[in-house]
């Protein structure tokens, strides 16, 4: 198949539920988020997901996808304290090239049920960013083709 279509994924990061796990790598002495560890998991999330799309984990085309570019990152609300709510980061690849794809990742607080490991809440949306991958052949480290994105079917 030369198209594949959009996939959403998502990943929660339970500072609720594993307080004392997450707690010292995200939380400032001063009870905010370091944003500097958010930047670098919303990177490593968004190659995650590149790497899904491009089938990168096939032994046959062996890949690596690293950060071309990072288009924009818009801060929409106060970073969350990570002792009072969980975080979500959910994004999927909006847009291909030859070699590129560009990732949508969105941050949301899940506030009134998160930071306690429970369910429901509501979720917030506090950062978006659109990050460029390039998917590179491992063996001769030159670009290689990837999927196109597939058309949304409206049916």
């Amino acid at each position: 198949a030369t198209t594949k279509p959009a996939e959403a994924h998502t990943l929660v990061v339970p500072f609720g539920e594993q307080r004392d796990a997450w707690l010292p790598r995200y939380e400032t002495p001063h009870g905010t988020m370091r944003i500097g560890m958010l930047l670098e998991d919303l990177d490593a999330f968004a190659a995650h997901v590149a790497i899904a799309f491009s089938d990168a984990l096939n032994p046959r085309r062996p890949l690596t996808v690293v950060t071309a570019a990072v288009s924009h990152i818009h801060a929409l609300a106060p970073s969350p304290r990570p002792s009072e709510c969980d975080v979500v980061l959910s994004g999927g690849v909006v847009h291909t090239g030859r070699s590129s794809m560009d990732v949508a990742v969105s941050v949301k607080a899940l506030l009134n049920g998160g930071g306690g490991g429970g369910g429901g809440g509501e979720l917030r949306t506090v950062m978006r960013a659109l990050f460029t991958m390039v998917a590179k052949d491992k063996r001769t480290d030159r670009p290689a083709r990837i999927y196109a994105l597939a058309e949304a079917r409206t049916d």
